[in-house]
């Protein structure tokens, strides 16, 4: 992947996504991407700050967030990965919703998953 085909993702499905959001939501995204050449590119880096000023971490943004950081633990993507994926397995009508949703899938983490991560 290079930045061209990272931004046309971006294009064709994060910003669309992003614009269902409630604009209570869309006002608090930040938009968090990590150190992989295609994120830093000149013209992603500009659209990124068109379209989401001051609201993206990454290399040569707003909110700068250091390469190989150990906050991105296999935990966290683990985690999220696995809490998104019960979430949004049905479309999000409001916050209330997603709120319940979240808990919901919370609730299915079970220790042994947390202990082997």
């Amino acid at each position: 992947m290079d930045g061209i085909v990272y931004l046309d993702l971006l294009e064709q499905y994060v910003f669309p996504q992003i614009e269902t959001f409630e604009q209570e939501i869309v006002s608090r995204v930040i938009f968090m991407q990590g150190g992989a050449p295609p994120h830093f590119s000149l013209f992603v880096t500009d659209v990124l700050n068109e379209r989401l000023p001051d609201a993206w971490i990454g290399r040569g943004g707003p909110i700068p967030w250091p390469p190989r950081s150990p906050d991105l633990s296999p935990l966290d993507v683990f985690l999220w990965g696995y809490i998104k994926n019960i979430v949004y397995v049905e479309k999000i009508r409001n916050i209330q919703h997603l709120q319940d949703r979240i808990t919901s899938a919370i609730e299915t983490v079970a220790r042994y998953m947390i202990q082997k991560t």
